[in-house]
């Protein structure tokens, strides 16, 4: 090889065989497939175009609303429950008691988380509407 002489071509590695010719059965999943996406499409459509959309926000956003409305009334139910079995602990029992009697105070007409003194028992009980809630 004489320093003038142009360098072979690097060998390319073979290209992948062409795909095999389609067959009936192919075609027809094919169709199958295109119609399954167009109907997607159309829900998607649907779902995400104009006035439905809107809808469907704004009544997510009531039920998530609703939801963590709820959830918190029930969590704070149980706080408060805990509370008032836990008012006879020696170091804590009496802040608990002071929080306790302020809550009642503060929401008359509710139940009663601490018993009074002719009530031995601890468990919440109602109280009517038209008498003091002590």
């Amino acid at each position: 090889m004489s320093a003038g002489a142009p360098k072979p071509a690097p060998e390319k590695p073979d290209s992948p065989a062409p795909p095999p010719a389609p067959t009936g059965r192919m075609l027809l999943m094919e169709a199958e497939i295109l119609d399954e996406l167009r109907r997607v499409n159309k829900l998607l459509t649907g779902m995400t175009a104009g006035p439905r959309r809107y809808t469907l926000a704004f009544l997510s956003g009531i039920a998530r609303g609703l939801g963590a409305a709820l959830g918190a009334t029930v969590l704070f139910a149980i706080f408060l429950a805990i509370l008032g079995r836990l008012n006879t602990v020696p170091l804590i029992g009496g802040y608990l008691k002071g929080v306790i009697e302020f809550i009642e105070h503060s929401s008359p007409g509710r139940h009663r988380l601490l018993p009074s003194e002719d009530e031995p028992s601890a468990t919440p009980t109602p109280v009517p509407a038209g008498s003091p809630a002590h």
